[in-house]
Order: structure tokens, then sequence, then C-alpha cells
């Protein structure tokens, strides 16, 4: 029970995603862990191509 804190990370804790190594957790990453981190790499991506667009002006 206690190797599973980790492995559910609230929407809010993007940093704390980033902080934790793959290989600190359980060898079996979930499939909602998998939707969590690519859906917060697409929405960071959306974010860069706004914040570059208002730069370049």
């Amino acid at each position: 029970m206690r190797s599973y804190p980790h492995c559910f990370i609230s929407v809010h804790d993007h940093q704390n995603m980033l902080l934790f190594p793959v290989e600190s957790r359980s060898p079996k990453i979930s499939f909602l862990e998998i939707k969590l981190i690519l859906s917060f790499a697409w929405s960071l991506s959306i974010c860069m191509r706004v914040f570059l667009s208002q730069n370049e002006c």
C-alpha cells in the first residue's frame, strides 16, 4: 500500500509529476497515468505555442 500514493497524481501536481522519476514508482504505469502525462504534455505544447507566437511580435 505504501508504493501507491505516488501513482495517483492529481492534475494540479504537474511539477511533482515531472520531479518523480519513473523508476521510483511501480514498474507498471497505469493507463490513467499515461493519459494524464499525455494530456499535460499536449496542453503544455499549446501554451508554449501561444506564448511564442505572442513574443514574436
